[in-house]
């Protein structure tokens, strides 16, 4: 969402006061008990004021209010939740300030509120609302924590932005504790079942979109967005490399280099394109209908007998391939757009396969010192390589590759600067 500016005038300088936001103006005031507020000034009409004009003549009235101690912004003139929703979700979609399907499901979650809250106006909401609210969605034995937990969340950001907006002075979802919730491991899919799906969904109509869009997520670890953003000017044959630029999380730039399912993926879909549109994957009705395609992919997944068969998936699928195949943390997390060099990877991927794990295992083998097998060679290369780990982590710290947060935390570690390689 878009930050408050201080309003200007033709000249450009600034008008003392008043503030502008979204296009809508406000006024910086002292409000009694509650210190200095951004008021939104509203029209006659209580439309948002929207050009200098309308909001001096707004402000008038409220000085005046609050020169009589009317409340300017309290239960009078407040708006219910159940309004405010739909001026807030409709805020959303026309500014893009977030995913459609993000908005599609903080839709669905207020729609949960509106049930049990929707008739409170947004400054008399407080914390025994959100406990009442959680205690009824507790009810239900088919509603995990996980769930009431982002309900919560959902509350809790259209509540920040009546407060931008000024008709809150607090979001009293701050002071609820979230339930408990241990997220089980990421289903880890195999590469059969993936063509299985691929293949099933062929046969439906547009489904030749859906199955390239499903190996493109699961052979580059790309998000949603960003495989439907990539153009075929981010794909680079020669170098074996297609960038992500477009809608990426947090705007990153991030390069995948090529490997061979996914150069293999590219040159078919590069081969049968029959358009001049730019993009790897468009939609031949326009813009892309993300519900469609959930819906499309919900309905193969549960005629195949893969429930938990979804988009994201193919990201872990990537991740957790990758790094069962041996290649390093940094690597990988360079690939998904991580920023912490592979400690996210760590965290959360120490779920892989047991036989996997029993496997790496089996490899794992031990000289014994005096014993007739010893393998001098041998030893003298693993000293070189633990020698090589020591000097990485060293060099990592020095460059600044782990965050400093956690190089402080972990005192055992910022201590290697002192310690004498081999």
């Amino acid at each position: 969402m878009s930050k408050f500016i201080q309003a200007r005038d033709y000249s450009g300088g600034i008008i003392p006061k008043f503030w502008v936001r979204n296009g809508r103006f406000y006024a910086a005031l002292t409000i009694p008990g509650k210190g200095t507020r951004r008021v939104p000034l509203l029209t006659p009409s209580k439309q948002p004021a929207t050009n200098i004009t309308e909001a001096k003549a707004a402000l008038v009235k409220v000085e005046y209010a609050l020169s009589e101690g009317v409340a300017v912004t309290g239960s009078a003139d407040c708006p219910t939740l159940e309004v405010f929703a739909s001026g807030y979700i409709e805020h959303l979609t026309r500014t893009r300030a977030k995913d459609p399907l993000t908005i599609d499901k903080e839709t669905c979650h207020l729609k949960r509120w509106i049930e049990t809250t929707g008739g409170v106006k947004l400054d008399k909401i407080s914390l025994a609302h959100v406990t009442r609210h959680v205690a009824a969605r507790s009810q239900s034995r088919v509603t995990s924590n996980r769930t009431i937990n982002l309900d919560v969340v959902v509350l809790g950001n259209l509540l920040r932005f009546a407060k931008d907006e000024g008709w809150v002075s607090r979001v009293v979802t701050s002071d609820w504790k979230p339930l408990k919730h241990t997220p089980p491991p990421a289903l880890l899919l195999t590469h059969s079942q993936i063509e299985l799906f691929n293949g099933a969904v062929r046969k439906l109509s547009d489904g030749g979109l859906v199955a390239d869009f499903v190996s493109l997520m699961a052979y580059s670890g790309a998000r949603r967005s960003s495989c439907f953003a990539l153009k075929w000017g981010d794909v680079d044959f020669v170098r074996g490399q297609v960038t992500f630029s477009r809608e990426t999380k947090f705007g990153k730039t991030i390069v995948v280099d090529f490997n061979p399912m996914l150069r293999s993926l590219l040159e078919r879909l590069h081969k049968a394109r029959t358009d001049a549109s730019p993009y790897v994957l468009p939609n031949p009705n326009g813009q892309q209908n993300y519900g469609a395609i959930y819906r499309m992919i919900h309905q193969v997944r549960m005629g195949l007998g893969l429930p938990d068969f979804t988009p994201h998936l193919m990201r872990h699928f990537f991740a957790s391939h990758c790094l069962m195949q041996g290649i390093d943390l940094a690597t990988v997390a360079d690939w998904l757009g991580h920023s912490d060099r592979g400690i996210t990877l760590a965290k959360n991927y120490s779920h892989l396969l047991d036989s996997h794990r029993k496997l790496a295992a089996e490899k794992v083998s031990f000289g014994v010192v005096g014993a007739a097998s010893f393998n001098g060679e041998s030893f003298g290369q693993g000293i070189r390589a633990l020698r090589a780990n020591f000097c990485e982590l060293q060099m990592n710290l020095v460059l600044g590759r782990l965050p400093k947060s956690r190089v402080d935390q972990e005192k055992g570690l910022s201590g290697i600067h002192g310690v004498e390689v081999f």
